[in-house]
């Protein structure tokens, strides 16, 4: 049980981060830039692909 949570943990921020970009985007596209959306949206995806791979580091070494 105590791994699942921290399996829940660690992919939660990517998971909100997705649900964020999909409440956000059509307002943060009418007030920004396209270059500060962009900046935004690699930054957001930066995030999100290091919390996915810290989630499949950890179901890789609780395998083991």
């Amino acid at each position: 049980m105590k791994t699942r949570i921290r399996h829940t943990i660690y992919l939660s921020p990517a998971v909100f981060l997705l649900l964020i970009w999909i409440v956000v985007a059509p307002s943060l596209i009418s007030q920004h830039s396209p270059f500060v959306v962009v900046g935004l949206a690699a930054a957001s995806a930066l995030v999100a692909t290091w919390c996915i791979t810290l989630f499949a580091h950890a179901i890789q070494r609780d395998k083991q």
